[in-house]
């Protein structure tokens, strides 16, 4: 049987084969140097990536917002750039990728980054994307464009946090991760999902009209979905603000809380040690 996501590969091929701004990025992939630390008892990866300095120092204060162009929307995207239409979203090889098979999943309108009421299309994505992590970064949580809602996905078994929810799919439990409190479930309804969902999101909103801040991610496998939020007390540590030898330019999007950190500059990556890191993940997530 032929899966639909199956669309997604020749998309991919044809897109790099065509844009030689996005192959050589993708290419530079085979070239970023990988480390190891331990935190929590989970082995988590640092990526020196030094393409990802633009969202590693992006502006997402309103202010900024306002001033610059949205690079989502398809008048302003390079020429290059193809899309491939699903429902009211258009789907885009990501052009600075974290990992092989990068995806920004982008609505076709201008609209804000706010999931509460597309949980829904997330879980249709994710079916539609069987085989890739789908995830969400909150407008304060590691979007560089809060202002045109998107998803991203990668090509899934990258992250550890997949063996983190492949351990909670096997317990059928919730718990503890290695980025603090995050809530694991999973099934074959769409309407408890979202259900469970937005009881999670109450749980933590501070007001109705803003959405809490957090990192969403979802998978289909075998018929099931399984959903992980994890929820975030902030955009960026301390030590971003640092100066001189104190400061790390780490910024915390969604891929780096499920254990992907990338470091732009390689003085983070060769500081970046399982203390300083403990400390990211305690001021920007739940611990």
């Amino acid at each position: 049987m032929t899966r639909q996501s199956d669309k997604i590969f020749p998309f991919i091929d044809k897109q790099l084969a065509s844009w030689s701004e996005g192959r050589l990025r993708f290419g530079q992939l085979n070239d970023v140097l990988y480390k190891s630390l331990t935190v929590n008892g989970v082995e988590v990866k640092i990526q020196f990536n030094p393409e990802r300095v633009r969202s590693a120092t992006a502006q997402v204060t309103a202010t900024a917002i306002k001033r610059r162009q949205c690079f989502l929307c398809r008048k302003n995207r390079p020429p290059d750039q193809m899309y491939l239409s699903w429902r009211n979203y258009q789907i885009l090889v990501n052009p600075y990728p974290i990992l092989p098979r990068h995806l920004t999943v982008a609505s076709a309108r201008h609209q804000p980054q706010f999931i509460l009421s597309r949980v829904t299309d997330m879980l249709d994505l994710t079916r539609f994307l069987e085989g890739f992590l789908v995830f969400y970064n909150g407008a304060q949580c590691g979007a560089s464009a809060p202002d045109h809602f998107h998803f991203q996905a990668v090509e899934a078994g990258h992250t550890p946090l997949e063996r983190l929810m492949d351990g909670y799919a096997t317990e059928k439990t919730t718990g503890m991760g290695f980025s603090g409190r995050l809530h694991y479930f999973s099934g074959k309804k769409k309407s408890i999902l979202r259900d469970t969902f937005e009881t999670v999101c109450r749980e933590y909103e501070n007001s109705p009209d803003a959405e809490p801040m957090m990192n969403v991610f979802c998978r289909h496998m075998h018929g099931i979905w399984e959903l992980t939020v994890i929820p975030r007390l902030k955009h960026r540590p301390e030590c971003y603000c640092g100066v001189g030898d104190a400061q790390m330019l780490v910024s915390p999007g969604a891929l780096d809380m499920a254990g992907i950190v990338v470091t732009a500059r390689e003085c983070d990556f060769r500081k970046l040690a399982a203390e300083n890191l403990t400390q990211i993940y305690r001021e920007t997530g739940c611990w």
